[in-house]
């Protein structure tokens, strides 16, 4: 089941090449795209544009039988810089904030969920990046949305914490049944989380579907061929 596509987006800044040009992918039910490919690619544009934040020059994007609507509650963005809560409220609070009357129990569930119950009358100057990352997520989540959007959202964490991080997501997309489109720079990361891949490069756009056992050992022969795989064809596609 498809909850949202992107048909043949075209985008591009005055004055500059295009940066999408007839770019199409759809996103399935429960299931996570990542989204790789150099700098300048038009990644976090075509996020913008899935998020209804940037109207497409041509082509539609479908949500919900609607075409280029609006920003809404059933597709949340994450963004990469950690400073995303309000440094005034407690993480309770930011988590809770955008609750509609009758929803506020929802963040006690959402902090136990992403490891924040001991944390939660904590102001954000008080936390870690890893810790403000997994706040941000839970806010992000309190609206239950269909679809999650994130933009770079662990490049500022160490390694270990990513992967903390990488799991509690996994985790998030089967308690919540949300589905997700995720940029990343990684390709361990994009490979280790997705279910399938847009390849964006210069030359083009490639999807590849990624058939892994459910453990997603990063140091198994099966992951370092498809690790391999996708920086091959990233390369190819910038020559």
């Amino acid at each position: 089941m498809t909850v949202i596509s992107l048909e043949h987006i075209r985008f591009g800044y005055p004055g500059f090449p295009p940066v999408l040009s007839d770019v199409s992918v759809r996103l399935g039910k429960d299931e996570i795209l990542c989204i790789i490919g150099p700098s300048g690619c038009g990644k976090t544009s075509l996020l913008n544009i899935a998020g209804g934040f940037t109207p497409p020059e041509g082509g539609r994007l479908v949500f919900q039988e609607m075409i280029n609507p609006q920003p809404g509650r059933k597709r949340i963005m994450v963004f990469q810089d950690s400073h995303q809560l309000f440094p005034w409220l407690t993480v309770r609070r930011n988590v809770a904030f955008p609750s509609l009357p009758g929803e506020e129990d929802s963040s006690d569930r959402l902090l136990r969920l992403v490891g924040l119950s001991e944390s939660a009358e904590m102001y954000p100057s008080q936390l870690s990046g890893g810790m403000k990352q997994r706040a941000v997520i839970a806010r992000a989540m309190t609206p239950r949305p269909e679809i999650l959007l994130l933009d770079e959202p662990f490049t500022a964490l160490d390694a270990p914490t990513r992967r903390e991080l990488q799991n509690m997501l996994l985790d998030l997309r089967l308690e919540f049944s949300v589905s997700m489109m995720f940029v990343t720079h990684d390709i361990r990361e994009a490979v280790y989380l997705a279910d399938r891949l847009l390849i964006m490069t210069p030359g083009g756009t490639r999807e590849m579907a990624i058939s892994l056992s459910r453990e997603r050992d990063e140091f198994s022969d099966e992951f370092v061929k498809i690790e391999r795989e996708v920086y091959k064809l990233i390369s190819a596609g910038r020559s």
